[in-house]
């Protein structure tokens, strides 16, 4: 899940076919090694983190649990 248009999508078409579905996130780096927890000079909070929000409220509009991986 990213929460974009595409993952939308899928998990909308899934709560017909695949009601027990989840929402699976990954996180690929480490905002906190990498220093970027609150985003850019032009963004509130770094994309990696507003990625998982919208994931987050997509899972929860279909009643999905969500999971996060990570791989950094």
């Amino acid at each position: 899940m990213s929460g974009g248009v595409d993952s939308s999508v899928t998990a909308a078409l899934f709560t017909r076919t695949r009601p027990w579905s989840i929402g699976l996130f990954m996180r690929n780096w480490d905002s906190l090694l990498n220093n970027d927890l609150e985003g850019n000079s032009n963004q509130d909070i770094c994309p990696q983190e507003q990625d998982y929000l919208d994931a987050l409220a997509v899972c929860k509009k279909f009643k999905y649990s969500i999971r996060t991986n990570w791989f950094y």
